[in-house]
């Protein structure tokens, strides 16, 4: 019988140990985070009431500062200079409005409020295992696989997808562990995959992870989301298919999506803790697996 990793249970266990933290403290301040928008996208929209909400909940100042679409990406950059010593942490939330250089305004947030880990310093240091940030989703995956007290050191990996934002943080995390890891792309031969212990899928390709690759008693963790016509959320994994071949899993929705704004959280916190260096032994429990 599978185990089912789910990130809602997970994810209010960490809350609960931050809220109980502040409330043991009296902390002069709490962090600050800032949530920087350039146009209406409306997935972005309710991206953000996420994060807002959550550190509202945790008493965190927290507030999106907005641009139009129409707005020039100078004017967009300047601002962001001027605004981001307010804050602990700062994030530009993906996607951009067409026209706008992507990595040119990740690349003017300062590298300790980088918390997303996506400015190219942030993005260099992450190859070398020395960035001060995972991105949240690669945080969130690597959280989970500890939290179920999977084998990192001594099982053969397989990370299916390389993006910036999860499959590479991911693969350079974990190689500094594990030299049996393996990563695919699009072009990638995956006709071995059922040869890994630990399958981390990330592609964006719903449904593309079906029984035949996936190993006998393998944890499956899918990053994917999709939606389809009648408004079902789906992975990029066959659930129903592979579930029952699985030591352990997690579902879609209700996996690495909650934990993914609980780790956006730590992030902030980790980032509070460098610019308040006093509060630092505070929080480092709960900073403790990143």
């Amino acid at each position: 019988m599978y185990k089912l990793l789910d990130g809602k249970i997970i994810s209010n266990e960490i809350k609960k140990n931050i809220q109980q933290i502040i409330n043991d403290n009296e902390l002069i301040s709490l962090p600050r985070l800032g949530i920087v928008q350039v146009g209406n996208n409306e997935e972005s929209n309710i991206y953000i009431k996420h994060k807002l909400k959550l550190a509202h909940d945790l008493g965190f100042e927290a507030e999106c500062i907005r641009f139009s679409e129409f707005d020039s990406e100078k004017y967009v950059i300047d601002q962001i200079k001027k605004v981001q010593d307010q804050y602990d942490g700062l994030i530009i939330q993906l996607p951009l409005p067409i026209g706008f250089n992507t990595q040119k305004i990740l690349d003017t947030i300062e590298t300790n409020k980088d918390i997303d880990g996506l400015n190219t310093e942030n993005v260099n240091k992450c190859k070398e295992g020395t960035s001060l940030y995972l991105p949240a989703t690669a945080l969130a995956v690597i959280f989970m696989l500890k939290h179920f007290g999977a084998d990192l050191i001594n099982t053969n990996i397989g990370i299916v997808g390389e993006s910036n934002v999860v499959g590479a943080p991911i693969k350079n995390e974990l190689i500094r562990l594990n030299k049996n890891v393996i990563s695919y792309n699009k072009h990638s031969d995956t006709s071995n995959l059922a040869q890994h212990d630990i399958l981390i899928v990330a592609t964006g390709v719903k449904h593309l992870i079906k029984n035949k690759d996936v190993k006998q008693d393998a944890i499956v963790i899918d990053v994917g989301i999709h939606r389809d016509k009648n408004n079902k959320i789906t992975g990029d994994c066959d659930f129903d298919d592979i579930k029952d071949k699985c030591l352990a899993i997690t579902p879609v929705p209700g996996g690495v999506g909650p934990m993914t704004v609980v780790c956006l959280v730590l992030n902030l916190i980790k980032a509070y803790t460098i610019a308040h260096p006093e509060y630092s032994n505070i929080f480092a429990p709960i900073l403790k697996n990143m």
